[in-house]
């Protein structure tokens, strides 16, 4: 703006001083100084105006016109200038002006069609290559619609190449889409979710964050019973239907699926961040699903863990292969037990990190604790009764007080009246198979010679 005002004041002094050295005011007597200083600040204003209205509009049509408008203008200006010297007849003079004018301002106009005329494809192009810059590559032909030939000049050259480039897009664009939908049916969905990243290829290979979550291990069938007979030969076909009763559950699109280990029986769920609740309800729904599929063909009954603390996950392996995981020395230590409990007729069993965040929405009984290879850290376990059968379900909800008295009583050595105890909630409900181990455990303290010394943990 600054420098625009310092070019039009050195443009005035210089026509001042320009029409005084050439007799410019002797042409029309009327052009007085003032009136011509009044008519330079108009002029200069509507070109201020032209400058903010069309010129910073970028638009290429009217900068070619008012380039072209400028130079002519000047031009013409001096030239009559020049003549008006030769010129002793005013009239003839002013009649020279108008017509001068007059084949400029048509010269302007014909200019102005012409170029119009050669630049009509351009707004498409532009609008088109805007579409482009968004990621929408499937724009329309320049043959379909109002334009049926593509042009012979360099916007035409411009929109073939756009065209191409384009369907090279689009070809890139399936590829990539192809490859990513190849690439999720390998590793886990959502994995990078973990990580807070866009895109599984933006974790790198050794990455690891810790995170906290609800890390759930599912054991969906009893391998030595479909490795038997006829069963072993719908081994895969089996639990590739019951991965997909997994997948087809309700929060499932919350939930980060991995295999635990090499084989196919057991799986890994993480369920990320305050999710615990959310985990348990899955685990629910599956355990539904999951029985309904496995105890009337196979008799074998589904078995979930679940557990919230702190994990690590991320990337391992080579250049050739990577193996994600989510892990932790607390996982691997309830691992080990999952056999037993699932032996004991448990369908879901929570710890109470887990439990704390989602027991009061649910039905459950606590039922004994495990400890660490070190004994350093101890696990407090809670049985969801919700996932039982109904009938199961009464007679564990019936005997739940009876339950903890009991289990007191183991802990306090009095092994007499807890075995009496638990073999009476055995009787009622037979399908208890923690009581009953309960019932074997205090018979066999009972008979041990250093029982007061021994540990109260389960499956000891």
């Amino acid at each position: 703006m600054k420098r625009r005002i310092l070019l039009a004041v050195v443009i005035y002094i210089v026509s001042v001083a320009g029409g005084a050295w050439t007799h410019f005011h002797s042409f029309c007597s009327a052009v007085t100084l003032p009136v011509f200083t009044l008519a330079y600040i108009a002029v200069w204003t509507l070109l201020e105006l032209w400058v903010q209205l069309v010129w910073m509009k970028k638009k290429l049509l009217y900068q070619t016109m008012t380039i072209l408008a400028g130079v002519s203008g000047v031009w013409m200006i001096v030239m009559m200038a020049v003549v008006r010297r030769q010129l002793q007849n005013l009239e003839n003079f002013k009649i020279l002006i108008f017509a001068v004018f007059a084949g400029w301002l048509l010269t302007m106009h014909i200019i102005r069609v012409f170029l119009a005329y050669q630049w009509e494809s351009m707004g498409r192009l532009v609008s088109d290559m805007d579409k482009v810059s968004r990621g929408e590559y499937d724009i329309t032909p320049y043959h379909v619609g109002v334009y049926k030939k593509i042009p012979d000049n360099e916007f035409g050259a411009m929109w073939a190449a756009l065209e191409r480039m384009c369907t090279n897009l689009r070809i890139q664009k399936y590829r990539h889409f192809k490859e990513t939908a190849y690439l999720y049916e390998y590793t886990p969905r959502n994995f990078e979710q973990l990580f807070e990243k866009e895109k599984l290829q933006d974790i790198e290979l050794g990455d690891t964050v810790q995170i906290v979550a609800t890390l759930g291990i599912l054991a969906m069938i009893d391998r030595n019973v479909l490795l038997t007979g006829a069963l072993q030969k719908k081994y895969v076909r089996y639990v590739n239907r019951l991965m997909e009763v997994l997948f087809s559950q309700r929060e499932s699109d919350k939930a980060i699926f991995l295999q635990n280990g090499s084989n196919l029986e057991n799986v890994k769920v993480v369920f990320q961040g305050q999710s615990a609740l959310a985990a348990v309800r899955y685990s629910i729904d599956c355990m539904e699903a999951l029985a309904a599929q496995t105890e009337d063909e196979y008799n074998t009954t589904p078995f979930i863990l679940l557990h919230t603390s702190e994990f690590s996950c991320g990337l391992a392996g080579g250049s050739r292969q990577v193996y994600p995981y989510v892990t932790s020395l607390e996982m691997e230590t309830l691992n080990q037990y999952i056999d037993e409990l699932k032996a004991g007729g448990t369908r879901i069993v929570v710890t109470e990190s887990t439990w704390q965040h989602a027991g009061e929405h649910l039905q459950g009984r606590f039922i004994g604790y495990v400890t660490s290879g070190d004994g350093k850290i101890t696990f407090r376990l809670h049985e969801i009764l919700d996932a039982c059968p109904q009938s199961q379900k009464a007679g564990k909800l019936k005997n739940k007080e009876k339950f903890e008295r009991a289990l007191q009583l183991y802990y306090d050595n009095d092994l007499y009246l807890a075995r009496s105890t638990f073999a009476d909630i055995l009787e009622e409900c037979p399908e208890d198979g923690i009581a009953r181990w309960y019932v074997f455990a205090c018979e066999e303290r009972f008979n041990s010679e250093d029982s007061l010394h021994e540990g109260h943990e389960l499956f000891r």
